[in-house]
């Protein structure tokens, strides 16, 4: 059964060359525009999550309003971290960190500039899952003065040297840092880059006990079954304890009269797993994204799929006339309409995994330029997960029955005899209008390839039949154009609202969006229109 649905398949491709190759590419660029998309989303979202204890890193932030001014920080005192772990018993462990900033790194006669060092405590380890590859874990960051590299940085500065114990010049410090051990590169899905960290306890403002310097970020990990929720309601009184003085001190009010002058101070806590997608709150790491923006990436890579499905039915329904005589005969022949069905589903089958193969060639040679223009870190590894493989097969099998089903119902209806009889196809000319230009172009010239052969007989020149086929696909871009600018301003203007820098939407735009549209359309059905108008008059009028 299926070497016979495979064999009829591919006799039906040898026949249809030139339709096959243009189906596959415009199906397999349209699910590597897709599956770029989705690989960017699914990075996006996945951030922090490669940290096994995920659901216990929370990260302190800072919500307050001084003066009017109200800030959200994911910053906190350095003080902060040793308090918790000591008075709130849902505290396991914490981890102070902050960004160095681009610094020049010397050793022996050679010198770099790295941007991505950070300061941070021993804990570190204890908390984020970055492996230690050399060096012991426990002394690692405990002193001052002590930098761990990471794998990449390590072979940058020392090759096959073995870093351990040498001595690093970092930035203005005239005293060396001793490489005390080599970490896994940190990944791209981290809200946080690190090349060196070097200890926190080097940071001169590490012991400050000012609850008012919120200079740092603090990352706490929460015992087993503890709840942040617990930790926030505790905030209250624990600033009411410490913060209360400093404003005494430093205002010469107390709390009470602080927050009647309509001021606030308070902290809370947040999950690692949020930090990516909440650009509500200001970070000294890598700049938040806005997760409605991945909402809309998501659905253009649906609409996408969807757009090059509509064209693969645009493209098979139109070749619906040169089957129409090859679904007659297997009818009269015996097959039902069942297996019509399951054999046009074959071969829709078959051109969606092929043009998936294909897809997946072209996300290989795009991606680095991808990356590029994104800044982002993403990777196609079919390999990582067990479950990406059989993901794609669905998908493929998704895109085959979405693409194929129409024109599988659509060819295995006709009636045998009108099919013989070439009475075909007169009322899909309104279904197919809705569909795309190709398909449309396509059909069109296939219904009227005799009229064709009369206008020529009667005198008409190539290029009044062009005019004539054309300027009703001109007018229908046209309408769709009018029709869609409205929405089009309504959505755009929306969406500018969101950039404090942003053009006007002007009459221009739209009028170059409409040429473009027209060129395109032209360019697209140029081909097929001229092809059929220069073919001798004679062989369109015996066109059956």
């Amino acid at each position: 059964m299926l070497n016979n649905l495979l064999k009829h398949s591919l006799r039906s491709f040898k026949r249809q060359r030139s339709y096959i190759i243009i189906n596959i590419l415009g199906l397999s660029i349209g699910i590597t525009c897709s599956l770029l998309i989705a690989l960017y989303v699914i990075n996006e979202a996945s951030y922090d999550k490669y940290n096994t204890k995920k659901d216990r890193i929370f990260r302190a932030i800072l919500n307050g309003k001084i003066g009017g001014q109200e800030i959200t920080y994911a910053t906190s005192p350095s003080i902060m971290g040793p308090t918790l772990l000591k008075e709130f018993p849902e505290i396991e462990d914490y981890c102070r960190m902050t960004k160095k900033g681009p610094s020049v790194v010397e050793y022996k006669n050679q010198a770099f500039t790295d941007g991505h060092i950070i300061e941070a405590d021993s804990s570190f380890f204890n908390i984020f899952s970055i492996p230690v590859l050399k060096g012991d874990q426990k002394n690692l960051l405990n002193a001052p003065h002590k930098v761990v590299l990471s794998e990449s940085t390590a072979k940058r500065i020392f090759g096959n040297e073995n870093p351990i114990d040498k001595p690093l010049k970092i930035g203005t410090d005239t005293v060396r840092y001793i490489v005390t051990g080599v970490m896994g590169d940190v990944p791209g899905n981290s809200h946080f880059e690190a090349s060196m960290l070097t200890s926190f306890l080097t940071n001169p403002r590490a012991n400050v006990q000012i609850w008012l310097n919120n200079s740092f970020s603090t990352y706490f990990l929460l015992k087993p079954n503890a709840s942040y929720k617990t930790v926030d309601a505790k905030f209250p009184e624990l600033l009411k304890k410490y913060v209360g003085p400093e404003v005494q001190r430093y205002m010469n009010i107390d709390m009470t009269e602080f927050s009647k002058q309509g001021n606030k101070y308070r902290f809370f806590l947040q999950n690692i797993q949020d930090a990516h997608l909440d650009p509500s709150i200001q970070q000294e790491f890598k700049a938040a994204s806005d997760p409605k923006y991945l909402k809309i990436f998501g659905a253009i890579a649906i609409l996408i799929v969807l757009i090059a499905s509509i064209n693969f039915m645009n493209l098979s329904t139109a070749q619906s006339s040169k089957r129409a005589k090859e679904v007659g005969i297997k009818k009269i022949g015996g097959s039902t309409r069942g297996m019509l069905v399951t054999q046009f589903l074959t071969e829709s089958f078959i051109l969606s995994f092929t043009s998936l193969i294909l897809a997946l060639i072209f996300i290989k040679i795009t991606l680095p330029y991808f990356n590029n223009l994104l800044g982002a870190t993403l990777v196609l590894n079919l390999l990582t997960n067990w479950y990406t493989i059989p993901v794609l097969i669905l998908f493929s099998i998704f895109v085959g029955v979405l693409s194929g089903s129409y024109p599988a119902f659509f060819l295995s209806s006709f009636n045998p005899y009108e099919v013989l009889k070439a009475v075909i196809f007169s009322i899909l000319a309104i279904f197919i209008a809705a569909l795309g230009l190709f398909g449309l172009t396509s059909f069109t010239v296939e219904q009227r390839t005799k009229e064709i052969g009369v206008r020529k007989a009667m005198g008409s020149s190539v290029a009044g039949i062009y005019v004539e086929i054309s300027k009703e696909i001109v007018i229908l871009v046209s309408v769709s154009a009018l029709i869609a600018c409205p929405l089009i301003y309504y959505i755009a203007d929306k969406w500018l609202q969101n950039f404090y820098y942003r053009i006007t939407l002007g009459i221009f735009s739209f009028v170059a969006g409409l040429t473009i549209a027209l060129g395109i359309a032209l360019i697209t059905i140029s081909y097929r229109i001229l092809k059929t108008a220069t073919v001798n008059p004679a062989q369109s009028l015996k066109y059956e």
